[in-house]
């Protein structure tokens, strides 16, 4: 226990939890008493120097000095250490490769330790603990585990800070949004600094602003200075996925495609011989959410007239205001005019794509009222776009939830109504004056299809969760040598 003066306000209390007859222990750092405000969760992953049953070892770095009267009076928060045994790691890959292994299709039982002890916590403190400051932090074994975690589940936490570790480059797609900053020594001996260097490159060629810094002359013990003065921890505590829009906040977010499907109790999950159910006058988002779940899954999905069934999506026109995305055994697209079930089918894939499985929990999404308030504007003229770039453009915007694009000229018919598959409306600026002007616009000065494409994945971003009007009305994006500039 901790003891300031003669008030005991601090404590490590022990428990443990089983996966499979596998007992993992784990120690966590809790108030005695909590104040109005419930407190951040900090989950920390440790070394593998650090494994073993003694419930103890996993403290030796960053936990005690978490636990210090300073740091205690300056970040107060629940601190979670599961030891991981002897025989197991969070993540089986050899650490000094300096090439990637694909992430696995399952989690490890010592990462669903992990999540178990969270999740207990989580319960026996559910009026106590703040689930929109959750963060994710280890180093050097527990580096690896902090990458394959957050990209199975990268909604779950708010900021994600690993030590000299490393992951699979190929899935960085899926930690789009979530803060990082990365720590790595130059000279590490025991895991190749390339490892870092490669998921940084991986997260940035998608126009993730991910924070890396790689210490000159340091080896493997680079987490003294990543929790040191100036280092990761008042960051990290400065994250909360309500001021970042993510998680229960969430407005909108890329997210990667799904890779396979399964179907679980206790989650909606997109299955063999699921169906779109939808009225005709609603055939064409219909028609358009079933050609991308095919797409996603690979398993053939029709669209029906008829009532919807467990393991289907419905589109319903509701009289009654409602605009939102309710998952259940089923799903239903619930809006009041056909603008919203455009925004409806991309909520839905990507809720299903953000995670494992294609699967997605309980609960309601809010379509957002105001899409078409939201445009992207392109100086070019729509002829010099050749058809391949207005087909990624269209599909980019999209995903983003982008509902407008306004050309220097006006769009042929054609391409009108290829964007009109996908619920987005072209227009030039003659027609995107008066009371169409939107309180969100995005100026892209592209003069190529190259220039245009490269720059899609930083401004679509941008545009999509700009500010109000009155705070930041444009967002103009340059180009410069090749190099991606972001100003305003």
């Amino acid at each position: 226990m901790l003891l300031f003066g003669q008030e005991q306000v601090f404590v490590f209390a022990k428990g443990s939890v089983t996966v499979e007859g596998v007992v993992f222990p784990y120690q966590y750092l809790r108030p005695i008493t909590v104040g109005p405000d419930r407190l951040p969760f900090l989950v920390f992953l440790h070394g593998a120097g650090e494994r073993g049953t003694d419930n103890e070892l996993q403290l030796k770095w960053f936990c005690r000095d978490m636990a210090t009267k300073a740091m205690v009076q300056k970040h107060p928060c629940f601190l979670l250490a599961v030891q991981c045994p002897l025989d197991r790691m969070w993540v089986p890959v050899s650490f000094a490769e300096r090439q990637s292994r694909a992430l696995a299709p399952d989690l490890t039982l010592p990462q669903r330790a992990v999540l178990a002890a969270m999740q207990t916590l989580m319960q026996t403190h559910a009026d106590e603990i703040d689930l929109d400051r959750v963060y994710l932090t280890g180093l050097s074994m527990g580096g690896f585990g902090c990458w394959d975690l957050a990209m199975r589940d990268p909604y779950r936490f708010a900021a994600l800070a690993p030590v000299c570790g490393g992951g699979d480059e190929l899935q960085a797609h899926r930690l789009l949004g979530l803060p990082i900053w990365n720590f790595h020594g130059a000279n590490d001996s025991a895991v190749p600094v390339a490892r870092s260097r490669s998921m940084i490159q991986s997260l940035r060629s998608f126009g993730h602003p991910v924070r890396y810094t790689e210490l000159p002359g340091v080896g493997h013990d680079s987490w003294l200075q990543a929790y040191g003065k100036d280092g990761v921890i008042d960051w990290l505590f400065a994250q909360d996925r309500r001021t970042e829009g993510r998680g229960a906040a969430a407005g909108f977010a890329v997210l990667p495609l799904p890779e396979h499907i399964l179907l679980r109790d206790g989650e909606f999950v997109a299955a063999a011989g699921m169906c779109v159910c939808a009225a005709k006058e609603l055939a064409a988002p219909a028609e358009l959410l079933a050609a991308l779940l095919q797409r996603c899954t690979g398993i053939p999905v029709k669209v029906v007239h008829t009532a919807a069934q467990k393991g289907c999506v419905e589109l319903l026109m509701s009289a009654e205001g409602a605009r939102e995305v309710v998952f259940d055994d089923q799903v239903a697209i619930v809006g009041r005019e056909l603008a919203d079930f455009w925004r409806g089918v991309a909520v839905v894939v990507q809720a299903l794509g953000s995670r494992p499985g294609f699967a997605a929990p309980h609960g309601v999404i809010p379509i957002e009222p105001d899409r078409d308030l939201v445009t992207l504007v392109l100086d070019m003229k729509v002829a010099d776009i050749s058809d391949r770039c207005f087909s990624a453009v269209v599909e980019r915007c999209f995903w983003f939830a982008i509902p407008r694009i306004q050309f220097a000229t006006e769009p042929s018919e054609a391409r009108h109504l290829l964007a009109a598959s996908m619920g987005i409306t072209l227009c030039s600026p003659l027609v995107a004056t008066g009371n169409l002007l939107p309180i969100r616009e995005l100026s892209l000065p592209a003069k190529s299809d190259s220039e245009l494409l490269r720059a899609l994945p930083v401004a679509l971003p941008l545009l999509r969760e700009a500010p109000s009007a009155e705070r930041l009305p444009q967002f103009h994006v340059r180009l410069a040598n090749a190099a991606r500039t972001i100003g305003w």
